[in-house]
């Protein structure tokens, strides 16, 4: 009798424990296929700093690092939270009765996807803007990796996203889409050229249009102050 009330106090104290480091975000549910762009609302998303840019999946899933993983909009007073390196996790749940194809976009320079499906290995998708393009999966030239969702199936996801140079967390939205809205804004639309793609090509030009305005005032006035500039 003694040894059954012990093991279960020991039981319960452990439940305990499991339940408190337990922070995940709600699973965000997908009840309909039809041709749309999701943002995932703040409560259905996560983020945390890498700041050696060196964290693995085993280490970012469990504790101590998975507590540190806080909603998008949390601000945290008088702590540095620009990085270069960032996770990002959420559920999804498949509420239809079919299999759902949904998309998951990798935006950042080098993108790491991780997707659980129960308690196994992690499946990993690989992508980004820098990534070479022998090496990208999904749909390479849009960086969106496609995953398929059995009816009923829950998906805990793991993104690590690196940059080139130090982001501010205010910077992210994350967003997910139907294969219908993928194929419908960028895949019918071969000229597709990305938002980012036309931003970086518009401030190059402007810098070099810059640079050779200040070259000209140079080689006529001859002050070094234009040459520096």
């Amino acid at each position: 009798m003694n040894k059954t009330l012990l093991l279960f106090i020991l039981s319960w104290l452990l439940f305990l424990r499991t339940s408190a480091q337990n922070n995940l975000p709600l699973a965000f549910e997908i009840s309909t296929d039809t041709a749309r762009k999701i943002d995932l609302p703040n409560n259905y998303w996560q983020l945390t700093e890498d700041r050696t840019g060196k964290l693995r999946i085993e280490e970012v899933a469990k504790s101590p690092i998975a507590d540190k993983f806080r909603k998008g909009d949390t601000v945290l007073n008088g702590v540095d939270t620009v990085s270069s390196t960032y996770w990002f996790r959420y559920r999804l749940k498949n509420l239809l009765v079919k299999p759902l194809e949904i998309a998951l976009p990798a935006g950042a320079d080098l993108n790491e996807i991780y997707i659980f499906r129960g308690t196994g290995k992690p499946e990993l998708f690989v992508s980004g803007w820098f990534r070479p393009w022998s090496k990208k999966e999904g749909i390479k030239n849009i960086n969106v990796v496609m995953v398929t969702m059995q009816p009923g199936e829950e998906l805990e996801i793991y993104d690590r996203k690196h940059f080139g140079y130090p982001v501010s967390p205010a910077y992210f939205k994350l967003w997910i889409g139907t294969e219908k809205y993928v194929y419908k804004r960028f895949l019918a639309n071969d000229n597709f050229v990305p938002e980012s793609s036309i931003n970086t090509s518009f401030y190059v030009g402007f810098y070099l249009l810059s640079a050779l305005f200040n070259l000209f005032f140079f080689l006529v006035m001859r002050e070094r102050v234009y040459l520096y500039f």
